[in-house]
């Protein structure tokens, strides 16, 4: 096998090799069609050059097989349920994570001896689990560790706990422009309503709940509908919520007579191979799947997908997205049906998300929400937070602006009138007032004009302070009351009144 950097590649391979002197723990963004195998053949490559000792751990048996390829060279010990080959004195172990952790709690760290390096791929799927726990309480504060995925990310989008930095410089649209992914078309046919009816568990909807709301005759009806509007002439992954949603999906493009298989986790793996070889072969029009195809499946051949599974996970939803991107000669497009309200959700597929976020203290406000702020530019999202601010003030306006951190383009700009506020000094008192009346309209003030609470306080302190002020306040307090019969809510009589002044 070949392992000849691309110039991407070799530039982010630089940036990681600079941030593991920094500090030890670092994630890897690696979107579909990136080449990660390269990436991981040279980190096992230079660790072995320094007398290091490494280990590389994948979720899932297919992903261990291609490692095992991928390694090959470094003759590794391979630690993957009856296919163990295992020797002691080894400095490479490809290991499946199940099979890892059942030896690990068996004879403990003497089984793999001293660990310089550690890499897992899809990192997003295993770490932070029962089965990673012990590699975790033997070696993390002893190895490096990098940690590889397309989303590498927890449930929220914010970046895995215990890592110290993501290294993420070419996302999907990246690799799009320079050729290695083929062109993305999103089309959203309908977003369910009611979704919101449906409850939660553990940050994504509940998958019993979302079966049955999926299930009805109408939604079921309509993935076989937006197919043959759109899709009939394409290789279409269908993506279901669990094995009785697809079971009815597939009923029903049956009785449409279309030839459709289905994969699903109660399938033999012959049975699997024999349904892929089939949907790949062409036989097969359509495939339905309930999570079996979201990582590490390349068929590139494969050229539409319809999402039937509404989600909150952004990973799962990148994820999937994925499957269709690989480029293939004579493919112009890959085509992404939306039935799911996934885009109203998630925002576009391809768009630039900032995946370096960390994860609010435990008891800290309630965190905000992944894609907060979207810069009408480069389409980077990120939260508020991570943007550079200027407030710029002149004779009688303050001007706020907001930078977007990956283009330095502004965001977002507000301009607030400051000269409102000066010009209640004009006004002549005409009545007494209590203090308390005051402060009650005075909020009223600020929540009509969207002002910050701190502009209370200096109000408030003026108006104690200032004989001539705490008149002006009064007067225009005065001319709110005259005129709040003749207005429609509070709220618009402020904001009439402050637009004269």
């Amino acid at each position: 096998m070949s392992f000849k950097f691309r110039p991407h590649q070799k530039s982010d391979y630089k940036q990681l090799k600079k941030e593991l002197k920094k500090q030890p723990h670092i994630l890897f963004g690696a979107s579909v069609g990136y080449g990660k195998s390269v990436v991981i053949h040279k980190f096992v490559k230079d660790a072995l050059k320094k007398g290091g000792r490494v280990v590389v751990i994948a979720p899932r048996r297919k992903l261990v097989k291609q490692l095992m390829e991928t390694l090959e060279e470094f003759y590794p010990s391979i630690i993957m349920g009856t296919e163990t080959i295992y020797h002691k004195d080894s400095n490479v172990f490809v290991c499946s994570t199940p099979t890892l952790s059942a030896r690990l709690k068996k004879f403990g760290k003497k089984y793999l001896g001293d660990i310089t390096h550690i890499a897992v791929d899809e990192v997003h799927i295993n770490f932070g689990t029962a089965s990673m726990q012990g590699m975790v309480d033997m070696y993390w504060d002893k190895a490096k560790w990098v940690g590889l995925s397309a989303t590498p990310i927890d449930e929220r989008g914010y970046r895995l706990e215990g890592y110290d930095h993501t290294i993420y410089n070419y996302q999907m649209q990246d690799l799009i422009d320079m050729g290695w992914l083929t062109k993305l078309k999103v089309l959203v046919e309908e977003t369910p309503k009611g979704l919101d009816q449906v409850g939660m568990v553990g940050g994504d909807y509940n998958e019993s709940q979302l079966a049955e709301f999926m299930s009805d005759e109408a939604r079921v009806n309509n993935v076989y509908e937006v197919w043959k509007k759109y899709a009939k002439k394409r290789k279409t992954m269908i993506f279901a919520v669990n094995i009785a949603h697809a079971e009815i999906i597939l009923e029903d493009f049956h009785k449409h007579n279309v030839a459709a298989g289905i994969t699903h986790s109660k399938l033999s793996d012959i049975e699997q191979e024999v349904v892929l070889n089939r949907f790949k072969s062409g036989e097969l029009k359509a495939l339905v799947n309930v999570s079996q195809l979201t990582t590490g499946f390349d068929m590139p051949s494969v050229d539409a997908l319809i999402m039937a599974r509404p989600t909150k996970s952004l990973k799962l939803f990148i994820q999937i997205t994925g499957r269709i991107l690989r480029h293939l000669k004579g493919k112009t497009d890959a085509l992404f049906l939306d039935v799911a309200g996934s885009i109203n959700q998630h925002g576009y597929p391809t768009m630039r998300r900032d995946f370096n976020k960390m994860r609010p203290p435990s008891g800290s406000a309630t965190a905000v929400e992944f894609n907060d702020v979207v810069c009408p530019s480069c389409e980077y999202a990120t939260q508020p937070r991570n943007c550079r601010r200027e407030q710029i003030v002149e004779k009688h306006i303050t001007i706020n602006r907001t930078y977007c951190p990956n283009c330095g383009e502004i965001i977002d700009e507000t301009t607030k009138d400051t000269k409102k506020i000066k010009k209640m000094a004009l006004m002549q008192d005409p009545s007494k007032l209590s203090d308390k009346k005051v402060g009650k309209f005075v909020e009223q003030v600020r929540e009509a004009m969207g002002y910050k609470h701190a502009w209370v306080s200096y109000v408030a302190k003026k108006y104690n302070d200032n004989d001539g002020f705490k008149s002006e306040i009064k007067m225009l307090y005065a001319r709110y009351i005259n005129e709040k019969a003749n207005l429609t809510t509070s709220g618009n009589n402020i904001r009439n009144l402050m637009g004269e002044y």
